[in-house]
């Protein structure tokens, strides 16, 4: 699994994790210019919709050079700037040619640099010139129901593995072939299991049982890794599921997102998928209702609901949790081009200091004009 995860290159860009968006983050930070262009656009996933998607980027492209005639910036720095912009399409077309075609592109240009991340959920379409990067579409990108682990556990036995690995990511579900679970408890051994008197009692049933799932548990700790930043979604009976629960380490339990109730051994992949998706939306959202109603359960002086305010806050390091509504902007733009957006600054500027961001959706903060914060103790 690692040649799959946090993997990064300047030709085909990454898929986008916590730890992935820090080293970029980093990276961008580590190539400053007076001028960074932003450019985010929705793009498709399947034809015929995604054979204009190279238009568009070609477009964006091209607005961002229209906008840097207006800059009065040097020759050679406008010229530098130009070429990569020109050549924004092909970089996207690689970062979409080994089947990554997803719901959105970001897109960073300095005259030195370009990185292009694909994206899980559809962001705005904007071109933004300014002196950083807006981070806000790819953090916001880290909520999405997009690029989940998937622990099925099973009742083993026979055929039947008693744990498999998924991979859920653009809506496709595919097993880790490559990280082989421990396979079968034999619950349901074929020579025992029409046997009463050498079927395996309740309690040696239940040994069985937690000694796989701790040895599952072993496996995907060595698999993900100590520092893992994965989201996991646990699907099984109630039963197995509760008893994993007791066994499996800490680490596993903060990166588990939601569970799936029920047995899929024998059901269509697509059906999981499915199930899967509709689980950690729920999740998402119920995690985000969560985050409201805390908010205005806190006491006035320690929260904050002016984006002005909460901007001040976030560059002083001084913001606990971030609420941000799904697309909310507080932008200046001249002719189509965005050159500020305080929102998207407050974002980065949280993201940098540690806080936690939450994405909510739209409506969810109607008197704070879509974004609120709580400060720090």
């Amino acid at each position: 699994m690692g040649q799959h995860y946090g993997r990064w290159s300047p030709i085909t860009g990454i898929r986008m994790r916590l730890q992935d968006l820090r080293a970029l983050a980093d990276e961008l930070a580590a190539a400053p210019s007076d001028v960074c262009i932003t450019i985010t656009l929705p793009t498709h996933r399947h034809p015929p919709e995604n054979e204009q998607d190279p238009v568009r980027v070609r477009n964006a492209g091209r607005a961002a050079i229209g906008a840097l005639g207006k800059m009065k910036l040097e020759r050679d720095v406008e010229h530098r700037l130009t070429e990569r912009l020109e050549g924004l399409g092909d970089a996207a077309a690689r970062a979409t040619a080994d089947g990554g075609a997803d719901l959105g592109l970001a897109c960073y240009v300095t005259p030195d640099l370009t990185r292009v991340v694909t994206l899980s959920h559809t962001p705005p379409e904007r071109v933004i010139v300014a002196d950083e990067f807006s981070l806000a579409t790819p953090i916001t990108d880290l909520t999405s129901a997009d690029d989940i682990d998937v622990i099925v556990l099973s009742t083993g036995g026979d055929a039947t593995p008693g744990g498999r690995l998924y991979r859920l990511e653009r809506g496709e579900l595919t097993e880790h072939v490559d990280d082989v679970l421990p396979m079968s408890y034999d619950v349901r051994d074929r020579e025992t299991r029409f046997n009463a008197e050498s079927r395996p009692t309740g309690a040696k049933r239940d040994a069985l049982v937690e000694g796989f799932l701790n040895r599952l548990d072993h496996h995907l700790a060595t698999v993900f890794g100590p520092n893992s930043d994965h989201q996991v979604v646990v699907v099984g009976v109630e039963r197995l599921r509760s008893h994993f629960a007791a066994v499996r380490s800490s680490t596993l339990s903060r990166n588990i997102v939601t569970e799936v109730d029920g047995n899929f051994d024998h059901r269509p992949p697509h059906e999981l998928a499915t199930a899967v998706e509709a689980a950690v939306r729920t999740a998402r959202e119920m995690s985000a209702q969560a985050a409201v109603a805390e908010l205005r359960a806190m006491p006035p002086h320690r929260t904050a609901t002016s984006p002005g305010d909460i901007h001040q806050l976030a560059q002083q390091g001084r913001v606990h949790h971030l609420l941000v509504e799904r697309g909310a902007t507080d932008e200046v733009a001249i002719d189509g081009v965005v050159i500020g957006d305080r929102i998207a600054r407050t974002i980065r500027a949280c993201f940098d200091s540690g806080a936690t961001i939450t994405i909510v959706p739209p409506g969810s903060l109607p008197e704070s004009g879509g974004i609120a914060a709580t400060t720090r103790w």
